[in-house]
C-alpha cells in the first residue's frame, strides 16, 4: 500500500475473530485423527520415533494455525483520511487491494444474516461500499460491527470536507 502526499492512516478495521476461533477449532478438529493414528502405532516404534512423529504432527498443525494468523493479521479495511483500502490475502503468496477515494463513496451497506450476526456479542456481517460509478467496488465480509464501521467512514467523510 502506497501512501499519497499528507495521507494518514485514522483505523484500521478486521474480521471479525469468531471466523478466526472457528478456524482454530476446526484446525484441532482435524489434528485428532492424526495424534490418535499415532498413538495407535507408538507401541511399534522406538522413544525417540515416536517423538518424532508427534513432533512432525505438531509441527505441522502449527504452521496452519500461523497461516491462517497470518492472513487473519494482513487482511484488513484500512480508513485514511483520502480514501478507503481493503486488502484481501486470499492466501499467503495471493492478495488484492481494492481502494476507493472518500469523495467519490456514494453509498454504504451493511447486511447482518443470520441469529447471531444480530447479537451483541458477535455482531458481524458485510460491508459493501459504492462509489460515485455506482458499483460496488469493496466487499468486507465478516466485518465486525458493520453498522459502526458505516458510521465511522460517514463521520470520516464529514470530517474531512469540513477541513477542506
Amino acid at each position: 500500500m502506497h501512501f499519497h502526499d499528507n495521507e494518514q492512516i485514522i483505523r484500521v478495521f478486521r474480521h471479525h475473530p469468531l471466523f478466526f476461533i472457528l478456524r482454530f477449532l476446526a484446525l484441532v478438529l482435524v489434528s485428532f485423527p492424526f495424534y490418535f493414528l499415532a498413538y495407535l502405532f507408538m507401541g511399534n516404534f522406538s522413544r525417540m520415533t515416536n517423538g518424532y512423529v508427534f513432533g512432525g504432527i505438531t509441527v505441522i498443525f502449527v504452521l496452519f494455525f500461523l497461516y491462517d494468523l497470518m492472513v487473519y493479521f494482513f487482511d484488513a479495511l484500512i480508513v485514511t483520511n483520502l480514501r478507503i483500502v481493503y486488502r484481501d490475502w486470499s492466501s499467503a503468496f495471493r492478495n488484492s487491494e481494492v481502494e476507493a477515494m472518500l469523495k467519490d463513496i456514494q453509498d454504504i451497506k451493511t447486511k447482518e444474516n443470520g441469529f447471531f450476526a444480530h447479537l451483541p456479542v458477535f455482531d458481524f456481517g458485510v460491508l459493501e461500499v459504492a462509489t460515485s460509478s455506482n458499483r460496488t467496488i469493496i466487499e468486507f465480509r465478516e466485518a465486525n460491527d458493520p453498522e459502526g464501521i458505516k458510521k465511522f467512514i460517514y463521520n470520516t467523510i464529514d470530517e474531512v470536507d469540513l477541513v477542506k
